[in-house]
C-alpha cells in the first residue's frame, strides 16, 4: 500500500464521524486481510478477527455473485458493509443515525475518493516501472527536423461517472386495473438521489436482482410524497414477481440503468 493511497483514504475515514456523529467505527479493508484505513477505535487483533470472519462470509457469497451491500441490525446499532472497488467499507452506527447522510458517505463520497486515488496510484506505478534505458535512449537521439502533423479534433470530454449505486428494498405487491404490469414503483427520494448523482443523464429503467441471483430490467415510477411506512419499499406487480420468483416481504437489490 503506497503512501499516496493510504493518506487520502485515511483522511476521508477520519471525517466520517464528523459528517455522521452517530457512526462510531469505520474501516476499509481488502479480502486478503489488508487494512487500508480505519478509525482505530478497536485493537489490531479485533480488526484482524473481524476482517477474517467477513472474508469467510464473502467466499461463501461468491456462489450468488458476491457481496455489494451487507447489513446487520441490533437493538440499538447496525453494521453496514459496502463493496468499494476491490475493497470493502464497514461502518458501525447507532439506529438513530441519519440514513440519508450515511448512504451518501458510504455509496458516493468514499467510493469516489477510492476510485480517484486508485487512478493516481496506477499512473505513479507505471512511471516507476518504465525502464531507465528507454528514457536514456529517448534523450540521446540526435535532433531531427520533424513535420508537425495536423492536430486531430479531440472528442468532447466525457465526465467521470461514479459507480452505479445499488439499493436494497423490501418487496410489496401491487395490483389493480390501473397498475402497469411492466413498471415498478420506487421511493421518490431515492430517484432524486440518482438524479443528483448523474446530473444531466437520463434513466427510465432499473435492474432488479433477487437474493438468489435472478435479475430483470423494467421501467419504474417514483412514489412522490412517500410516507415513512413506504421507506425502503419497492412496489412490484405480479408479472415481475413471477419473473424474479420472489414475493411480498422478500428483499431485492435495485440499481438504475444509465442511458
Amino acid at each position: 500500500m503506497t503512501e499516496s493511497y493510504s493518506n487520502p483514504i485515511q483522511t476521508i475515514i477520519d471525517e466520517i464521524r464528523t459528517l455522521s456523529p452517530e457512526t462510531t467505527d469505520a474501516l476499509i479493508f481488502r479480502n486478503n486481510g489488508q487494512t487500508i484505513a480505519n478509525t482505530q477505535t478497536g485493537t489490531e487483533n479485533q480488526t484482524k478477527k473481524f476482517v477474517a470472519n467477513f472474508a469467510n462470509i464473502s467466499v461463501q457469497a461468491q456462489a450468488i455473485g458476491g457481496i455489494e451491500n451487507f447489513t446487520i441490525q441490533a437493538a440499538d446499532s447496525q453494521l453496514n458493509i459496502v463493496a468499494v472497488e476491490e475493497c470493502f467499507l464497514a461502518t458501525v452506527s447507532s439506529q438513530t443515525a441519519n440514513q440519508e447522510i450515511l448512504k451518501s458517505i458510504t455509496k458516493i463520497v468514499v467510493p469516489t475518493v477510492v476510485r480517484l486515488v486508485n487512478q493516481i496510484d496506477v499512473k505513479a506505478k507505471e512511471l516507476e516501472e518504465k525502464p531507465y534505458e528507454e528514457l536514456a535512449m529517448s534523450t540521446s537521439k540526435e535532433a531531427k527536423p520533424t513535420v508537425e502533423p495536423t492536430p486531430e479534433l479531440q472528442p468532447p470530454f466525457e465526465p467521470f461517472l461514479p459507480k452505479t449505486p445499488t439499493y436494497q428494498f423490501m418487496v410489496e405487491k401491487i395490483s389493480g386495473f390501473m397498475v402497469a404490469v411492466d413498471t415498478v414503483r420506487i421511493d421518490g427520494e431515492i430517484v432524486e438521489q440518482w438524479s443528483n448523482l448523474y446530473e444531466g443523464k437520463q434513466f427510465s429503467r432499473v435492474i432488479i436482482e433477487a437474493l438468489d441471483g435472478k435479475k430483470t430490467t423494467c421501467k419504474f415510477k417514483a412514489i412522490k410524497d412517500a410516507k415513512n411506512s413506504a421507506k425502503g419499499i419497492i412496489q412490484i406487480p405480479e408479472k415481475i414477481l413471477q419473473t424474479l420468483q420472489t414475493e411480498k416481504g422478500k428483499l431485492v437489490m435495485v440499481k438504475p440503468v444509465i442511458e
